[in-house]
């Protein structure tokens, strides 16, 4: 079998529980499988009044026994059938109406099959066919569940003891089979669930349903089922304390009156030789939420410079006539503030006057609404420093307009120094990559001292890269890998010496033997990369995190210089400096352009340039 193919994309954040709700699902209809024993692990609606319901245990007691059972809304029997597959544990279903395909969920052989009924089109018959694909693979060892995604065509997988959703794609061949499936990073609903025991899909908002039999964190074991974004935003809890062990959900129309309503499957007392399973019908009220609204982290920018704005919005979809709407406004502070597009979530904003600002992120769903402030410090005009650390004394010097103002020690000779704003106060302070022991370490003043911060950080040879590379106004260190010629962009510190994990995203750029750096060339508040190749001298900048060819390159500098970046002119967008160890002179350039240095300075022989705000 061909190895399954991972895509890297962004990690997702742990799932945010801002804004959610409770509420109690009513008991409409309860089915007791009987006489036929039934302990169900799955269950989905396949159109109409249908529902497909399998049983992981029962081979256990029964070997060759059918597992799979056709079933109204009341528990009728249209068709029994049988998995045979080996091992024998359907845990859970889900079906593509697209295809009329069903994709089974096996936690004993840690997979996926999809499956294709025969000519007689029903499912758990000899003429089904069936493709493999292996969750182990992509790091899900307990899928205990499946859901199928119409709108976004993937299939979500349910790590039961992982706590984690992990999307999934076929690849062009259409099939889930391990040859060409496109894995997206897993979603860790870690925060509020205790366990994944089954996953549903909710179309009228495009939404997962997620079963915890265990109640979830903090719950004291009241069963429920927690309705979550696609990319883990939980949205509301639905408490199904009448249940014993909820195993699998599944939306359908209701057996009286309109709508729709969830049907929950239960093992009963989850012991395989009981087989006491049930269903139930359950009522859910399913309320118009106030959107889920967040301005973002306390912020400092220097006045006249675009600031990005960090917010986020989301809305439960209803009432589905009414579309999210947002506003930015400016709550107070001592000056005008401008923003780049009130009307949208990822605008900018200027300010005229330093001081203290309060702005507001309003979102509406056209019924009820809600709102969230941030704070942006606003500081003079800042101060360009330019820096040259001596590598063999750990001595960093500081220089404004080309006069030296601050020295002092910090590091070890042949630590690898970058600048960086690290505790988001908008001054820039010295960091170091210690190559001998895989560690960053970072101060929060330009002073001597031990580190303030300190983790574990990427393999030997890699180039630390410092830099905002989200627009939140805080900088962080990603690498720059030259055995690869790849990009990882570290979106978060790490802290208390331990490791950061998978980077936020990577790409490849450039080719081996290219110097990195990185810079905001735009003035749009984020930091992307640039490479100089010092076997012709040109400068190649991107202007966004991401694969592809330069948006601007020119020809700059001589062999042997070493490159730097930073706002020389406070015109808000980062241009080249360069330092020239031949002569200790620092050349500055205040458009990315083929040129002259518009300053230059002696700075003195054996440094590395740094260079950052004040």
């Amino acid at each position: 079998m061909v190895a399954t193919l991972i895509v890297v994309l962004p990690d997702s954040a742990r799932a945010a529980t801002t804004g959610s709700a409770s509420e109690d699902g009513t008991l409409v209809n309860q089915v007791n499988f009987n006489p036929v024993p039934i302990d169900p692990a799955g269950v989905v609606h396949l159109g109409g009044g249908d529902l497909l319901i399998s049983d992981s245990e029962i081979n256990e007691v029964t070997p060759g026994a059918n597992n799979l059972w056709r079933m109204t809304r009341t528990g009728g029997i249209l068709f029994t059938g049988r998995f045979g597959y080996t091992p024998v544990e359907p845990t859970g279903l889900a079906y593509n109406s697209a295809n009329g395909r069903v994709y089974v969920s096996n936690d004993a052989a840690k997979s996926v099959r999809d499956i294709h009924p025969g000519g007689d089109g029903q499912f758990g018959t000899p003429d089904d066919s069936s493709t493999f694909m292996s969750t182990a693979a992509f790091g899900v060892n307990d899928p205990e569940d499946v859901a199928w995604d119409p709108v976004g065509g993937r299939l979500y997988i349910g790590g039961g003891t992982e706590k984690t959703i992990t999307p999934v794609s076929p690849g062009p061949n259409g099939l889930f089979d391990g040859a060409d499936d496109v894995v997206f990073p897993s979603i860790n609903l870690g925060a509020f669930v205790n366990e994944i025991e089954g996953l549903g899909y909710r179309a009228a908002t495009d939404t997962l349903l997620v079963v915890d039999p265990t109640g979830g964190v903090g719950a004291n074991g009241a069963e429920r089922i927690y309705e979550v974004t696609k990319t883990g935003r939980l949205i509301r809890i639905i408490r199904i304390a009448y249940t014993e062990l909820p195993s699998d959900v599944a939306l359908a129309p209701a057996t009286s009156g309109g709508g729709e309503n969830l049907f929950v499957v239960d093992r009963g007392d989850g012991a395989s030789a009981a087989m006491d399973g049930r269903m139930y019908e359950i009522s859910a009220p399913f309320a118009n939420l106030a959107p889920f609204v967040s301005a973002g982290s306390d912020r400092s920018t220097p006045v006249n410079r675009s600031l990005t704005l960090g917010g986020d919005a989301y809305d439960d979809g209803q009432p589905s006539t009414n579309a999210l709407s947002v506003t930015w406004s400016k709550v107070s502070g001592p000056g005008s503030v401008t923003f780049g597009n009130n009307k949208a979530v990822d605008s900018s904003a200027t300010f005229s006057t330093p001081g203290t600002y309060v702005l507001r992120l309003t979102g509406s769903d056209g019924v009820m609404q809600n709102s969230d402030d941030v704070t942006v410090t606003v500081q003079t005009a800042v101060k360009n420093v330019v820096g040259g650390v001596d590598t063999s004394t750990g001595i960093w010097r500081l220089f404004d307009g080309g006069v030296q103002f601050n020295s002092f020690y910090f590091g070890n000779p042949a630590d690898f120094p970058f600048y960086g704003d690290w505790d988001c106060d908008g001054d820039e302070t010295p960091g170091l990559y210690r190559q001998s022991d895989g560690y960053v370490y970072l101060r929060n003043s330009n002073t001597q001292g031990v580190a303030d911060i300190s983790f574990f950080f990427g393999n030997p040879g890699d180039v630390p890269l410092a830099g905002d590379f989200n627009g939140d106004g805080c900088d962080t260190v990603s690498l720059y890998r030259p055995s690869e010629a790849k990009f990882y962009i570290i979106n978060k510190l790490g802290k208390g010496d331990a490791g950061l994990g998978a980077a936020d995203s990577s790409f490849f750029y450039g080719v081996p033997g290219d110097v990195p750096f990185v810079g905001d060339w735009t003035g749009n508040g984020i930091d992307t990369p640039g490479l100089r190749r010092n076997s012709d001298g040109f400068v190649y900048l991107r202007n966004t995190n991401t694969q592809g060819i330069a948006d601007v390159n020119y020809f700059y500098g001589n062999n042997g210089d070493v490159v730097f970046t930073g706002d020389w002119d406070n015109d808000g967008d980062d241009t080249l400096g360069l330092y020239r160890p031949s002569n200790g002179i620092m050349y500055l350039r205040n458009t990315n352009s083929t040129g002259i240095a518009d300053f230059d300075f002696f700075a003195g022989s054996g440094l590395y340039p740094v260079a950052g705000d004040n």
